[in-house]
């Protein structure tokens, strides 16, 4: 766990260098500023807030990727489906994949409109909550 955590705080760090250096790029940069960092705010179902040009918003969610049986694989919680997939901001939302090295060190970035990363996959539930009040589950059995 405090692995996946590690690489996962590399994968976001990379990310938000890779997104300042878009909106350089794109002769945004007045716009760094409007960068709102809320990869310590989950409930939010995105990592960053930046924007693509002046008064349109860019949800960006990191994620870090391997190769599983041919695919690229990554892991999204419950939130950030739900998010990703809402009306107010699927056409905004973005997945910034990372890709790693063997060292562990992140080396490349492809971003992806969720809306358009979705069509193309495969999503299947990875864990699951489950809630249950021990005292009555065994009144059955």
């Amino acid at each position: 766990q405090a692995q996946r955590g590690a690489i996962g705080k590399k994968a976001e760090k990379f990310a938000l260098q890779w997104e300042k250096d878009r909106l350089i790029g794109a002769g945004l940069a007045h716009l760094l500023g409007d960068i709102d960092d809320r990869t310590d705010r989950p409930g939010y179902g995105y990592d960053f807030l930046s924007h693509p040009a002046a008064g349109k918003p860019r949800y960006i969610e990191v994620k870090s990727i391997s190769k599983h049986s041919g695919q690229h694989r990554f892991f999204l919680s419950e939130n950030e489906h739900t998010v990703s997939c809402s009306h107010e901001l699927r056409n905004a939302y973005y997945f910034y994949l990372v890709a790693f090295n063997g060292e562990g060190e992140p080396v490349e970035l492809t971003p992806r409109p969720a809306a358009k990363l979705y069509a193309n996959a495969d999503i299947a539930p990875a864990s699951y909550t489950v809630l249950v009040d021990l005292e009555d589950s065994l009144k059955d059995g």
